[in-house]
Formats: C-alpha cells, sequence, structure tokens
C-alpha cells in the first residue's frame, strides 16, 4: 500500500489496492492548482515508478488542458515519457498537443475511426478498437504503412461498481458526454477516463487475432445463435485451463494467458469470450460481481441469445470440467450466480435458457 503525498493521488486512488494500481490507469484531474501539489504529485509518480514493473506503470491523460499544467509545472515528461499516454480524437486536439509538448514522442491513443480526421500524425500510436472484427490482420497491416502504429488497445469494459454513479457524473460531465434517455454512456465515459492494460504490441496482437479466429473456425455461421454460442463456449471451456496462481498478473488478466498459454484467470476468459462471440455475430459483454461474504470479486459474461440475456461464466465452468462435471454456470439466470452484480451495465437475467439441460 503506497501512502499518497498529493490531493489528486488521494482523490483518485482512495480505496487503492495493488491491482488497481497496475491495471486502473486513470486520466489525470487536478484536485489543486498549487506549487506543492505539482511537487507532491511528482512526488507520488517517483513513488508509484519505484514500485511498479514497465509492464504495469502507466501514465494516462484523457484531456489536455491537465496535460498542459503538468508539462508545464512538473518533470514528469522528461523523465517518463516513454509511459505517457494521451487520448487524442481529431486534428484540433492533435494541434494543441503538439503546441504543448512539442515534438516529444510520447504515445497517443487514437480510436480507430478517428485516424482520418487527424493529419500528418509524426508520434507513436495505441490504436483502440473494440472489437478484433473491426481490425483483421490485413487491415492492420495497411493502417501500419501509413502510420506508426506501434500497439493496439483492445476493447475497454466498464470496471467500476455501481456504488460510482457520483464518479460518473462528474466524468461525464469533465468529458462533455451526456446521458442518454436516463442512462450514461458507460463505455465512452470509461475509455475518456481510463484505460486498461489490454495494450498490446503490433506482433503479439496479430498473433492473437490468429487464435481468436482459430478457435471459432469450427462454428458454422448458418447455425442458429444458440449452436454458434455453444460451439464458441465450449471450446473456451475445453481449451483454457484457470491460472490459481494467475491472479493480478498481466498475461493472465488480459488475453494473452489464456490464448497463448491456455490459462489465464476469470478476467482472462471473459475478454476472450467476449472477443470470441462478436466474431460470429453474438452480443456479448463484460461483468463483475462481488463475493457477498467479502471475499475477491470476480468477472464473467452477459449474453444475448434470441432477444434475452443470460449469465455464462467460463471460468467457473472450465474449472468443474477439469473435475470431471458438467457446465452449471452457460446461460443461466441471476439467481444462479453466486456472486452478487456489482456492475452499472449489467442486464436483468431473469430465466435459464430452456435448451440448456438438454443441449450440455
Amino acid at each position: 500500500m503506497i501512502n499518497f503525498k498529493s490531493k489528486t493521488f488521494q482523490e483518485y486512488y482512495e480505496y487503492v489496492y495493488d491491482y488497481a494500481l497496475k491495471f486502473f490507469h486513470y486520466s489525470f484531474n487536478l484536485s489543486e492548482n498549487s506549487e506543492e501539489e505539482y511537487k507532491l504529485i511528482e512526488d507520488d509518480i517517483d513513488t508509484i515508478r519505484d514500485y511498479l514493473s514497465d509492464d504495469y506503470f502507466k501514465l494516462y491523460f484523457g484531456e489536455l488542458d491537465t496535460l498542459e499544467k503538468l508539462f508545464n509545472n512538473t518533470n514528469i515528461f522528461n523523465k517518463y515519457k516513454d509511459f505517457i499516454y494521451i487520448r487524442i480524437r481529431d486534428n484540433t486536439e492533435y494541434n494543441k498537443m503538439k503546441s504543448i509538448i512539442g515534438n516529444m514522442n510520447v504515445k497517443i491513443i487514437v480510436e480507430k475511426e478517428n485516424l482520418n480526421s487527424i493529419d500528418n500524425i509524426d508520434n507513436s500510436i495505441v490504436l483502440q478498437v473494440d472489437n478484433v472484427k473491426d481490425l483483421k490482420n490485413s487491415d492492420l497491416d495497411l493502417l501500419c504503412g501509413k502510420y506508426k502504429i506501434t500497439d493496439v488497445l483492445v476493447g475497454q469494459y466498464v470496471q467500476l461498481s455501481i456504488n460510482s454513479m457520483d464518479y460518473y457524473n462528474d466524468e461525464s460531465k469533465r468529458f462533455n458526454i451526456p446521458n442518454k434517455n436516463g442512462k450514461y454512456d458507460y463505455y465512452n465515459i470509461e475509455k475518456n477516463c481510463m484505460i486498461s492494460n489490454d495494450i498490446y504490441n503490433v506482433d503479439t496482437y496479430k498473433k492473437l487475432y490468429n487464435k481468436l479466429v482459430s478457435l471459432v473456425s469450427n462454428v458454422n455461421a448458418d447455425d442458429n445463435e444458440y449452436d454458434r454460442f455453444h460451439t464458441v463456449y465450449m471450446n473456451i471451456v475445453d481449451k483454457i485451463d484457470y491460472n490459481y496462481g494467475g491472479f493480478g498478473i498481466l498475461d493472465n488478466q488480459n488475453m494473452y494467458g489464456g490464448l497463448i498459454n491456455d490459462t489465464c484467470v476469470c478476467e482472462g476468459f471473459s475478454k476472450i469470450l467476449n472477443q470470441a462471440l462478436n466474431l460470429v455475430d453474438i452480443d456479448s459483454m463484460i461483468v463483475n460481481g462481488i463475493d457477498p461474504n467479502g471475499g475477491e470479486g470476480h468477472v464473467w459474461n452477459q449474453v444475448k441469445i434470441d432477444n434475452d440475456w443470460y449469465n455464462a461464466d467460463a471460468s467457473t465452468d472450465s474449472i468443474r470440467r477439469r473435475k470431471g462435471l458438467s457446465p452449471c454456470m452457460c446461460l443461466v439466470d441471476d439467481s444462479a450466480l453466486y456472486y452478487k452484480i456489482d456492475s452499472p451495465i449489467a442486464e436483468n437475467c431473469n430465466k435459464t435458457y430452456e435448451e440448456k439441460q438438454k443441449r450440455l
């Protein structure tokens, strides 16, 4: 546990623990604009840098006003430029960033759909896509021929608790993301306010893409939704082992461990299932929950089959398969869950798929 000195880090990491420091990279939001606060922020960043390895250390800026203040009042850009990530949405933002930091080659995060709206990019680019279906390896090769793309950021799932509504409200105003029909646009808020560690270099992304394509290669495109889902689900449950010692290790939390090493933890399972289902045109999302008895959290998927939503917990069923047991957490209702849902995007799953018992 780190005892932060600055108000900025105290507020951002009020409930911090080791996992959050490694995997949650919040956009800076200054709590106080003073010379003393800048000094304390720099001290806190130095402490975090000493605490984390290169794989986990990242400094993320979701907007440029705060970046400008920290650039002018701290030395963190000179010390840690290789670990700085700046979200850029359009040409105006890119030009403003260049006017602030000059030719410093920090990494900029650009969503694939926004690339064409930015002229003459000479920075290293982390290309963000929600789904690998939208970035085939051939597409990536073409883009790499035009831009200096070094990494790909895949997806972004809402990791914040339903108890964080005040935070969502503040961030939606900060990034000018309006509510839609009274609901927060959680994905866009999450993308703007933080980045995850689902960042892969170009060569690794290509390997992961090929593994995902191979994982769904036996799916018949003409099958109904259930059959397509069931084939993908069982491919994952049968292929990937749960890694009991893998919590908090980067490869096991993203897709790398499960697809390359055939082992990961629940978060890895959920990300792989989410991307694989997208490849076969099945709607799914990643949700999280908490142990009602005060234990650790858990991550799984919700899947839409025939216009109804169901829970699907591949990591739990992988464990059961290794014990010679049948899957029991495939397309089930909320009452079947041990964990209490703690995700603001979760659907109410009111029933178990009617064919589940006879098909598994």
